[in-house]
């Protein structure tokens, strides 16, 4: 009888993984709603991409660890008169 350890190690593997690299959940946004919807549905490890600029109009609070990608875009937060 030949025990085959491959498959067992490879799960067991994944038990030692962080939790974001298993369960991963990545959000598309243009908008600012779509911005803050995001943050707020997030979970850790979770990743924001931006497809667009977006101007935040009051704070955003950001509780969870999350990546939020630009993609070349930017968060704009405009300075009080």
């Amino acid at each position: 009888r030949r025990l085959h350890l491959r498959p067992i190690a490879a799960l067991l593997g994944l038990a030692f993984l962080p939790l974001p690299l298993l369960a991963q959940t990545v959000r598309n946004v243009a908008t600012e709603a779509q911005l803050r919807a995001a943050i707020e549905a997030s979970a850790p490890g979770d990743v924001v991409n931006l497809s667009s600029d977006i101007v935040v109009t009051a704070e955003v609070v950001l509780d969870t660890a999350l990546t939020i990608q630009g993609n070349g875009h930017r968060i704009t937060v405009p300075v009080p008169a």
